[in-house]
């Protein structure tokens, strides 16, 4: 089952995943309760991996699918 919700957080930007240059590919949103949210890959997600280990204010929607990890978009 895949629920939504729309929220707006305030935390840091981290790497999760690393291409063959070490340069990040993926990344997630930590929040100030350490709650992580996997980053859906679209175009606004070029912008957030700009922003690794800087704090960013982001809005969007968190994708919860059972069992799985946060998405967020």
């Amino acid at each position: 089952m895949e629920r939504e919700k729309r929220i707006r957080t305030a935390r840091v930007v981290v790497p999760v995943e690393w291409n063959e240059e070490g340069n990040a590919i993926k990344g997630a949103l930590l929040t100030a309760n350490e709650k992580e949210y996997l980053v859906r890959e679209n175009v606004n997600s070029k912008r957030l991996l700009s922003l690794i280990r800087q704090e960013a204010e982001v809005r969007g929607i968190v994708t919860e699918k059972e069992r799985q990890n946060q998405i967020f978009s």
